[in-house]
C-alpha cells in the first residue's frame, strides 16, 4: 500500500512539473511595441529609480541624457550630441565622441504614446 501511495505522489508531482510550459516559464514580451518616429519624441522625458533621476531631451535631431543623483540633487553624467533614428535603433554621436550609450532600442510601450522605452536606460514619460 505504501509503494502504491509513493508512486501516486511522484505522478502527480512529475505532472504538476509538466504542466508548466516553456511559454509560462521565459520572460514576458512586452504586450505592445510601436516605433517612435522622430517627430513624436521631441520634447523631455524623464525617469526615476533607485535614488537616481534620469532625463532625456530631444529637440530635433539633437539629445542630451543627464543623470542626476536624487538626494544630493547634482548631476553625476550627463551627454549631449546629435542622433539617428532607424525602426528602433537610435545612434547617438556624442558632441565629444563617441556616445557611451550606443546603440539605444526606442519604442512605445503603449498605444497612447505614453511610455517611451529608451533600453537600456528605462521607461520614460513626457515631462508637462
Amino acid at each position: 500500500m505504501r509503494h502504491y501511495l509513493l508512486s501516486i505522489v511522484t505522478m502527480l508531482a512529475m505532472l504538476s512539473i509538466s504542466a508548466c510550459s516553456e511559454s509560462s516559464m521565459s520572460p514576458e514580451e512586452p504586450s505592445y511595441i510601436e516605433v517612435a518616429k522622430t517627430s513624436d519624441i521631441q520634447g523631455v522625458w524623464h525617469n526615476s529609480s533607485y535614488g537616481t533621476y534620469r532625463s532625456v531631451t530631444f529637440k530635433e535631431d539633437h539629445y542630451t541624457i543627464r543623470f542626476m543623483d536624487e538626494k544630493t540633487n547634482k548631476i553625476t553624467d550627463s551627454e549631449n550630441g546629435i542622433f539617428v533614428l532607424d525602426e528602433t535603433t537610435m545612434t547617438l554621436k556624442s558632441a565629444s565622441g563617441e556616445s557611451k550609450f550606443n546603440p539605444l532600442e526606442i519604442y512605445w510601450e503603449d498605444k497612447l504614446h505614453t511610455q517611451l522605452k529608451i533600453y537600456p536606460l528605462g521607461s520614460f514619460v513626457r515631462n508637462r
